[in-house]
């Protein structure tokens, strides 16, 4: 195949890229719809892969054109953004891109950059990143990339590679239900120890005048430090003036009904409903199904869970709440989380 049949091609998703080349895996028309997430569990892959050098694809950007305009969800970990990008998927006419593995490629150049390993310039990273959000557009519908929560460091490159940038929705949720939610969950508290050494690096760089240690570091407060940084990394990057929108998850689903959630996501990305009846919208199978689509139980089971943690585990909620309230109180780059503590 040549390459500029390649570029023109929707069904050829970019996937994975190192310092030279940037590798496409041929994915099929239901590879999107059908995928939790676009990793080793995405559907639908033919098996055919394509490596092109970057520099050949850099020299065609310029004529890959997009059909449509993208939109992007960041979120801190653990907090149903995966059931956000189904609402998305399920209610209007838009292809979502579920944790695009590509994007992970440009957090990790973007820390060897930081380190002065990457043969790209902060400028060339920023076309690069043009690159793969032009590659997404080829459709004939608008998108969506549902991010993983480690590309919150990748940089705001949206604000130098758009002519008019596109609002962006943060999904959060307050620490208690944060903390709930962690302590019922293994995948959670697997993630605060094995993810807490970039974590804990972060917290030392910015902070003003604390610094943790792992050692040091109990059960709840690894909890409490994804939440922690993860929130400081999406209110530094939430622009009021572009459109975007912080969604409490867990706060929107338990006060709105299904037809208000879904007029607000319309809202926020400026995307028509796709689905006229409303008892057909409030019927869908996606209200029941977890975040991943995986089972029965949705959002009433994760409440489920948080209500009976909050009364077994409330000794231990505090002590991360306080945890977290001194933090906030002795270091002036977090005051700015004391607002979404509860």
């Amino acid at each position: 195949m040549k390459i500029d049949e390649l570029l023109q091609n929707k069904y050829w998703m970019p996937s994975n890229l190192n310092f030279n080349d940037m590798l496409f895996e041929e994915i099929s028309e239901h590879t999107l719809k059908d995928s939790p997430f676009l990793d080793s569990r995405a559907v639908g892959k033919t098996g055919r892969t394509i490596k092109i050098p970057i520099s050949h694809l850099l020299e065609k950007r310029h004529a890959i054109s997009p059909q449509g305009y993208l939109n992007h969800i960041f979120h801190i970990s653990h907090v149903g953004s995966t059931f956000v990008a189904r609402l998305f998927d399920t209610f209007f006419e838009v292809d979502v891109f579920r944790e695009p593995t590509i994007f992970k490629g440009i957090a990790f150049l973007c820390r060897e950059a930081q380190d002065g390993v990457t043969p790209f310039s902060a400028e060339e990273l920023s076309v690069l990143y043009d690159l793969i959000c032009r590659l997404l557009m080829r459709g004939k519908k608008n998108a969506i990339v549902k991010h993983s929560s480690q590309n919150l460091i990748i940089p705001d490159f949206a604000e130098t590679t758009e002519s008019e940038p596109k609002p962006v929705l943060f999904i959060y949720t307050s620490l208690i239900n944060f903390l709930c939610h962690g302590l019922s969950s293994s995948g959670a508290q697997w993630d605060a120890m094995n993810g807490a050494d970039a974590r804990i690096k972060f917290f030392n760089q910015v902070s003003t005048l604390d610094t943790v240690a792992l050692v040091t570091l109990s059960k709840i407060q690894l909890i409490a430090l994804i939440w922690v940084v993860e929130m400081i990394k999406i209110l530094n990057r939430f622009d009021e003036r572009r459109g975007d929108e912080l969604f409490n998850f867990d706060k929107v689903l338990e006060t709105q009904d299904r037809i208000s959630i879904v007029d607000s996501l319309s809202k926020t990305f400026h995307l028509p409903i796709s689905i006229s009846n409303s008892t057909d919208i409030k019927s869908a199978n996606v209200w029941e199904t977890n975040s991943k689509g995986l089972s029965l139980g949705g959002f009433e089971k994760r409440k489920q869970n948080i209500e009976k943690t909050a009364v077994e585990q409330n000794d231990l909620i505090s002590e991360g709440i306080e945890w977290v309230h001194s933090l906030c109180n002795r270091n002036v780059m977090f005051r700015s989380l004391s607002q979404y503590i509860e």
